[in-house]
């Protein structure tokens, strides 16, 4: 062999020599990138989460995430809603304190805070756990902790027995919605195709008398057994329901001093539909309530009133002393 092939042959093996380290080099850089992109599939944790561990509502990322007081939203349709999922509470930490609808947050009573329901609305709370139920309004926002879907006051938590574990997985209904007196009324003024029997709370218990007195615009005043005695002479007085005018119930062992119901609806000669208050003793109002004639007669003296809370027909039978209808022809003609 030549010197020069011999020279030429050395050239080779240091160029292969040389792409062997490059080669190598590169190799050593790609295990690295491997190794970056594989380690959070290797260090993953496992699918199958651990249930949280009993305790109270944190506190202070609620505040910090607290917006501040809002009017209230646009009203959404209420009927039939709920969900399911996991309840916790807050208490002495914001006892005190403004909500976010401008109440004072006040822990021993019976509220609530929901991300978006009106404020108001009256919600039915069952701890799935244990069958306990509780009903609280809304009057707040909240929580502020992702997979939870109310926070309730610290008397709710308590009735429902989870004060000590913190969260519980619950059923939540809207059942209605707080209104005063004259939003009650306002409501009761609705297409008869789209009524819907329901309950409604106001701020102060509310009597029929009262009550029936605003919605029709007859000027009587004492119980309600007395009604149709005192409307003589200064109503008009019958046994046919008209629009507007007052049931009167008689007397009972079961309604001490009778009762009035507002006649809003005629569905047919049998049935229609009141709106009162009181209806039970309860000092709440009972909206769109259909009412219907059993007498055998058919002359209205004896009813039976739809139940809301069964969404039936109740099994009691009320004897009827008439209608006063919104109408002074009478009182004028005596005088």
């Amino acid at each position: 062999m030549g010197p020069f092939a011999v020279i030429r042959e050395a050239g080779v093996r240091i160029k292969t020599l040389r792409n062997l380290v490059t080669v190598a080099a590169v190799g050593v850089v790609l295990a690295a990138c491997s190794s970056s992109v594989d380690r959070p599939m290797t260090a993953a944790p496992s699918t199958i989460a651990k249930a949280p561990a009993p305790m109270a509502v944190p506190e202070a990322p609620r505040q910090a995430a607290r917006p501040p007081a809002i009017a209230n939203p646009a009203p959404r349709t209420l009927t039939g809603y709920q969900s399911v999922g996991v309840a916790s509470w807050y208490g002495g930490k914001f006892h005190g304190r403004k909500t976010a609808n401008g109440e004072i947050y006040d822990q021993n009573a019976l509220t609530a805070a929901h991300r978006e329901l009106p404020f108001g609305t009256r919600l039915e709370v069952t701890n799935l756990a244990n069958g306990l139920s509780v009903v609280v309004t809304v009057n707040d926002r909240g929580p502020f902790v992702d997979g939870r879907i109310i926070d309730l006051s610290r008397r709710a938590a308590a009735d429902l027995d989870f004060v000590e574990a913190g969260l519980a997985n619950v059923r939540i209904q809207a059942i209605g919605s707080a209104m005063n007196a004259e939003q009650a009324i306002q409501s009761a003024t609705l297409d008869p195709n789209v009524l819907s029997a329901r309950i409604v709370d106001t701020s102060e218990p509310m009597q029929c008398v009262p009550y029936a007195r605003a919605a029709s615009g007859i000027g009587i005043r004492g119980d309600a057994q007395t009604w149709w005695e005192r409307a003589e002479q200064r109503y008009r007085r019958g046994c046919d329901p008209e629009r507007g005018a007052v049931m009167v119930l008689a007397r009972t062992s079961r309604i001490g001093h009778g009762h009035l119901a507002v006649v809003q609806h005629i569905v047919n000669e049998r049935e229609i539909i009141v709106d009162h208050a009181n209806w039970l003793n309860e000092g709440r109002i009972h909206l769109s309530t259909p009412v219907r004639d059993i007498s055998p007669d058919n002359d209205w003296s004896a009813v039976r009133v739809w139940y809301t809370p069964g969404n039936s027909y109740g099994s009691r039978n009320y004897l009827v002393q008439g209608f006063v209808y919104p109408d002074l022809a009478v009182a004028s003609d005596a005088n």
